[in-house]
């Protein structure tokens, strides 16, 4: 029941709502969101947000950020297994099947995978670094 509720498209809305990215201007590339909205600038990356995670809600996420709160040139999105690439490509999202990858090239980093891979993608990508 939780992965469903957070698959709905009310609770994306939320969520990108809670982080001031819904029905705002969009953020330039190098902005980096804090917990209540407001951005402020870095360098080092190329992209501004990594979607770890292209399965159902990572998509549904991307297709609603992308054009509105961030432009689909600055967001990078990994799934090892490739899956919707072909769509978020044809959205204007880079895509790589490397979750270090993306990582590494962006500021925000939004996790959208299954409860029981979490651990496994965290641990991969190792934000300690």
């Amino acid at each position: 029941m939780f992965h469903k509720v957070l698959n709905s498209k009310s609770c994306i809305e939320a969520f990108l709502s809670r982080i001031g990215l819904l029905n705002s201007e969009k953020i330039s590339k190098g902005s980096v969101i804090s917990g209540n909205g407001s951005s402020s600038t870095s360098t080092g990356v190329d992209k501004e947000m990594a979607v770890i995670g292209t399965g159902s809600f990572g998509s549904t996420f991307l297709k609603k950020v992308a054009g509105n709160a961030i432009e689909p040139e600055e967001i990078i999105a990994s799934n090892p297994s490739g899956s919707n690439f072909s769509e978020l490509d044809d959205l204007g999202i880079e895509t790589t099947k490397s979750n270090i990858e993306a990582v590494s090239r962006s500021d925000l980093i939004f996790l959208a995978v299954e409860p029981d891979q979490v651990r496994e993608v965290l641990e991969e990508i190792d934000l300690t670094n």
